[in-house]
């Protein structure tokens, strides 16, 4: 009994979350340290086959959050400029509340080594 109440506790920290503007980004960032950043679209082909596997890289690596942000949202403009992001999908890493690392596209592989690298540091 105990086991399965284990692992749903385990799941429900893992997040993908939508961020809509730009109190929420502030909110998020002021409570999260480690995290992964996605800048996507609607209509962005690789942006939609890199978030279908969000769900395994959270099943993979627990307890990682993934934030993502939709590039067409007006009210995120500032929050766009600051990460220069010009094509997308546009991953970011932040580690201890920075912006350590990047990659551009749909790779599965670097998204794992993202995850990778924050799920090591959230267990610090």
């Amino acid at each position: 009994k105990n086991k399965k109440y284990k692992k749903q506790r385990k799941q429900k920290k893992n997040m993908v979350k939508q961020i809509n503007n730009n109190d929420e980004w502030q909110e998020f960032i002021s409570q999260n340290q480690n995290f992964i950043l996605d800048f996507y679209a609607q209509w962005c082909g690789p942006c939609k086959a890199l978030a279908q596997n969000f769900e395994q890289i959270q099943n993979e690596y627990p307890g990682v959050t993934i934030v993502k942000i939709d590039i067409d949202t007006d009210e995120m403009s500032d929050v766009i400029e600051a990460h220069q992001v010009t094509s997308i999908p546009h991953i970011f890493m932040y580690i201890d509340g920075q912006n350590k690392s990047n990659f551009l596209g749909n790779n599965l592989g670097k998204l794992k080594e993202f995850a990778q690298q924050v799920q090591q540091k959230n267990k610090k």
